[in-house]
């Protein structure tokens, strides 16, 4: 009879226990990274300011990619303009790379995103 009242609270409890491992800051960082929104009820803080890096991170290499691409195709009329831009966007990243080092998240490149350019 004990195993069945722990058995029901276990099942009462997994709905509430999954729905927080997903608001969890690795995964905002993980999202914001894929180019995603943030999750439904995810509300907290750390998952918030995850999320907002990994956005962040997301749209510096989207640009940087731009400008190199241009270079590459010499469609840009002031390179040394473009070359200053891509060099910030390198320490940019590599700040927010840092950041997300200390604190243990992933910098493997996620799933190819849904609303930047690849």
């Amino acid at each position: 009879m004990a195993f069945r009242g722990v058995w029901c609270a276990l099942m009462l409890a997994a709905p509430w226990t999954l729905a927080q491992a997903a608001c969890a800051p690795v995964d905002g960082w993980q999202d914001g990274r894929a180019g995603k929104g943030r999750s439904d009820g995810c509300d907290g803080a750390e998952y918030a300011e995850a999320h907002r890096l990994g956005a962040s991170l997301h749209e510096l290499e989207v640009e940087h990619r731009a400008i190199a691409r241009a270079i590459a195709e010499k469609s840009v009329t002031d390179i040394g303009v473009q070359q200053r831009r891509q060099r910030q966007l390198d320490n940019d990243i590599e700040a927010i790379r840092g950041l997300a080092t200390i604190k243990g998240w992933p910098l493997e490149s996620p799933p190819p995103a849904t609303g930047g350019t690849p």
